[in-house]
């Protein structure tokens, strides 16, 4: 019983926890379902991005499609929230602003923002430490970017 006790609660464990290079896409997968709705451009963003993501280059098709799998899995599994969470506890310090840049830019990529969505983003925003001037740069950078 005590193995098996011990076994379950690693597995129990796993199931909460990504690993660094599973930080940013994490994020980007729960705020692409923020809304409730994954839109073909935030999908289409979520995998272009995470495919020239310089910690993840040395990841061959199999394997990010593996990455991608996971954390759609855990998003279904224990939702957005969660996922966000984990990806916020996992992600590198130096790379919380361009967390948060990367998930505006999903969330500005199919030209509508719900309620949710910006809830969502000052959530991560919150989370990840970013401070408003910071925030509102980016923001602006973003919609810029998103506008053609």
């Amino acid at each position: 019983m005590g193995l098996f006790d011990a076994l379950m609660g690693g597995r129990e464990k796993e199931k909460g926890t990504l690993t660094a290079n599973e930080a940013i896409p994490g994020i980007l997968v729960a705020v692409a379902n923020a809304d409730g709705d994954m839109a073909d451009e935030e999908i289409g963003t979520l995998v272009g991005v995470t495919r020239r993501m310089r910690m993840l280059e040395s990841l061959s098709d199999e394997q990010h499609d593996a990455m991608i799998n996971k954390l759609f899995s855990f998003l279904k599994r224990q939702g957005a929230s969660a996922l966000l969470q984990a990806g916020v506890t996992s992600c590198p310090r130096e790379l919380r602003d361009t967390a948060f840049l990367l998930a505006t830019d999903m969330v500005l990529s199919d030209g509508v923002v719900e309620q949710k969505e910006k809830e969502f983003l000052l959530q991560l925003k919150k989370a990840l430490g970013i401070a408003d001037d910071v925030a509102q740069k980016i923001v602006d950078v973003m919609k810029i970017k998103n506008k053609a």
